[in-house]
């Protein structure tokens, strides 16, 4: 009985295919064949393969094997460039969370009153980035819900800056109306706090007592 091969021709025969007739591939093969003339894109697919049927392979017509061999060739390309970009995108988005973090997560009370004394004494006036930096982080402390330490907190800021220049109570009432958004959003109402200043800004108490605090 004669044997055939895995592709359904007896075993030593050879197919003489070429670019104007493909009449004497093999069933599998013409309709391996059909399929990537109707459908383009399994080629990538074959090609994302490291384990490339290379007997079926010589057997295309040789205007075909190059296509394939370009296609391979892209693919190859496509996939390192991919993979480039995957990785500089998991370094831009840990650098973003990294930036997000507030520099003072995980300071107790007394370190974080030690940081913040450092930074009135450290400058004639507030830069805006600090400023942008201890609102973020007030306003975070309001939508965690840490009322108690916020109040504490706050207080302790309002009365070192009553001691200070306008361009501090500024950057204080900018600290609380930041810390306002958060508590609008956690509890839907604002924190009584003290806004009062000789020089600038409010003469009277504002905010409304939206908890038992």
């Amino acid at each position: 009985m004669e044997t055939k091969s895995r592709i359904g021709r007896p075993t030593g025969s050879r197919s003489k295919m070429n670019n104007k007739n493909k009449s004497n591939s093999s069933p599998m093969l013409d309709k391996y064949l059909q399929n990537m003339m109707k459908t383009p894109t399994k080629i990538n697919t074959i090609l994302r393969s490291q384990n490339i049927d290379m007997d079926i392979l010589h057997e295309l017509p040789e205007e075909l094997q190059n296509e394939i061999r370009i296609e391979y060739k892209q693919q190859i390309q496509l996939n390192g460039k991919n993979k480039k970009s995957l990785i500089k995108n998991k370094i831009t988005e840990a650098k973003e969370t990294q930036q997000k973090r507030s520099i003072f997560e995980g300071l107790n009370w007394k370190d974080l009153k030690a940081v913040l004394k450092a930074w009135m004494n450290s400058e004639a006036k507030p830069k805006k980035v600090d400023v942008e930096i201890i609102s973020g982080y007030f306003r975070q402390l309001a939508i965690n819900r840490k009322i108690e330490f916020l109040k504490m907190t706050l207080n302790f800021v309002h009365r070192r800056f009553i001691k200070m220049n306008c361009e501090w109570h500024r950057a204080y009432l900018s600290i609380v109306n930041t810390t306002q958004q958060g508590m609008v959003a956690q509890y839907g109402g604002t924190l009584l706090v003290e806004r009062k200043f000789d020089c600038c800004g409010p003469k009277t108490i504002s905010g409304d007592l939206i908890t038992k605090l």
